[in-house]
């Protein structure tokens, strides 16, 4: 093996740490219809395995930025429609400083009267149906997909 190659090699194998940090997840929920408790649960088994450590709170005290400092990234999958400012400061200020924020689902009708939380999340949920999706083949005859059914899934529609 040339000299560069293999310097390089062992350069990049020294710059990584032989015990990785796991990534510390807050992931506020609610006692809401979604379940996040549950869906948590779910979830949580397949990021340990990932070195992913998930933190599950349903407290709008946790969002204070000594709290959130904790971790790498705040996870948000609640009905928390209403909220004090301080919390969403807490949330931009994290967020500005480095801190992953992940919004899912129903995240984007936390907070409906904060323009600084709609800004960060993107958009605020209007309104949403539910429709039956069926997955379309392009080229039906193909060999590839002669062992395949489309899929066929039910999912909500956000506006």
């Amino acid at each position: 093996m040339p000299i560069l190659p293999l310097f390089l090699a062992l350069s990049l194998q020294a710059g990584l740490p032989s015990d990785p940090r796991r990534i510390e997840v807050l992931f506020l929920g609610d006692r809401g219809h979604h379940e996040p408790a549950a869906r948590a649960q779910q979830v949580l088994p397949e990021l340990h395995s990932r070195g992913i450590a998930l933190f599950y709170d349903e407290s709008l005290e946790a969002l204070t930025p000594q709290n959130l400092a904790k971790y790498d990234a705040l996870l948000v999958y609640a009905n928390h429609d209403r909220g004090e400012a301080r919390h969403v400061q807490a949330i931009v200020d994290y967020v500005e400083q480095g801190g992953a924020l992940v919004a899912v689902h129903c995240a984007s009708y936390c907070f409906i009267e904060s323009p600084e939380w709609v800004a960060l999340v993107g958009a605020q949920f209007q309104s949403h149906g539910a429709e039956v999706f069926r997955e379309t083949f392009v080229a039906p005859g193909h060999a590839l997909l002669a062992p395949l059914q489309p899929i066929v899934s039910w999912d909500e529609t956000y506006v």
